[in-house]
């Protein structure tokens, strides 16, 4: 299997490769990190984030969720985003956000991030073991995972491909007509090498 990971699918990405190394062929990131080097709200080992993360502080999931309730939906006056941004694409994720019970879950999703920080040096040697193309791509605009994050993964895996553009943590939707070609391009060259990680067995047993 190919992996196309972002955000919290790069922490759900690894604990599959966890579960079955040997099923990957391939791993693509997008602005998702298992370095502390491109999180830096999470670097201060005594930093609020960290707390939360050891003891659970009602009071920053009240935060967050009064944070996405107030979320209006996009219109010319206030817009924060860049102008390659789809507008439709910020209503669904605010109007996703605000579904009721939704802000809750986000806050139990967010104080358990903590045991994906705790994983990262075990992902990190598993990454320096994998022999598969990794491809990584990011918007360097993120305030959030930053840009150092992408240049971490050449620490584990050297032969890494890192594309650094202008967009931010969504840049797949701000830059489709940059990144799908890069993509394809990562994919036309890698097929035989992705390929010969799939074993008969694997490739019949569906």
């Amino acid at each position: 299997m190919t992996l196309f990971m972002q955000d919290y699918g790069v922490p759900v990405g690894f604990r599959l490769i966890e579960a079955d190394r040997e099923a990957v062929s391939a791993i693509m990131i997008q602005n998702g990190v298992i370095h502390l080097d491109g999180f830096p709200t999470a670097q201060d080992a005594n930093g609020e984030l960290r707390r939360h993360w050891a003891a659970r502080n009602p009071a920053i999931d009240a935060r967050r969720s009064a944070y996405t309730l107030s979320l209006t939906f996009p219109s010319a006056a206030g817009w924060t985003y860049s102008a390659a941004m789809s507008p439709d694409a910020i209503l669904l994720m605010t109007a996703s956000a605000q579904r009721p019970g939704v802000p809750a879950a986000r806050s139990d999703l967010w104080f358990d991030y903590g045991s994906n920080v705790r994983r990262y040096p075990q992902w990190q040697a598993m990454l320096r073991k994998l022999d598969v193309p990794v491809l990584v791509l990011w918007g360097s605009r993120d305030e959030f995972f930053t840009t150092p994050g992408a240049f971490a993964y050449l620490r584990d895996a050297p032969k890494a491909e890192v594309h650094v553009f202008d967009g931010e943590h969504f840049a797949t939707l701000e830059q489709p007509d940059m990144v799908s070609p890069l993509i394809a391009d990562f994919v036309d060259r890698n097929r035989s090498v992705m390929a010969a990680r799939v074993s008969p067995e694997r490739a019949t047993d569906k």
